[in-house]
């Protein structure tokens, strides 16, 4: 579709230290997940920091707007998790990186989806009772 084309459009490759920064966190989890897509979108970073700046962790860190982008990702997830639906595929997944001044190194402030994702499950298996 037109509205998909444009979207990718605005997707940029993200810097080695950043994607560097997103994986080291990505280990701390501890987790079966994989990053399948990683890009900056100006806009939506935007959007994000303006969110974060005013309610999230940015309005209470001290961090200047300048000093903080947003990375989008897709996220793939195997059985071996606890945070994350098991086998499933998350679009859009948020990572909040902020630096203390241009000449300091990236660091993961926040991550999680801004409620405008999609979680749709890559394969449905048996579902416990609920």
């Amino acid at each position: 579709s037109a509205e998909t084309e444009s979207a990718a459009s605005n997707r940029e490759t993200v810097s080695s230290d950043i994607e560097a920064c997103i994986r080291e966190k990505m280990d701390s989890f501890e987790e079966d997940c994989t990053l399948t897509g990683l890009w900056y979108d100006r806009e939506r970073s935007e959007r994000i920091i303006d969110s974060y700046m005013e309610y999230g962790r940015g309005a209470s860190n001290g961090v200047k707007r300048d000093d903080v982008i947003v990375i989008l990702s897709d996220l793939k997830t195997g059985e071996n998790t606890w945070s994350f639906e098991p086998n499933a595929v998350y679009t859009d997944w948020n990572w909040i990186l902020i630096q203390d001044g241009e000449t300091s190194e990236w660091v993961v402030d926040d991550y999680g989806n801004s409620g405008l994702n999609r979680i749709a499950v890559a394969s449905m298996g048996a579902v416990g009772g609920i």
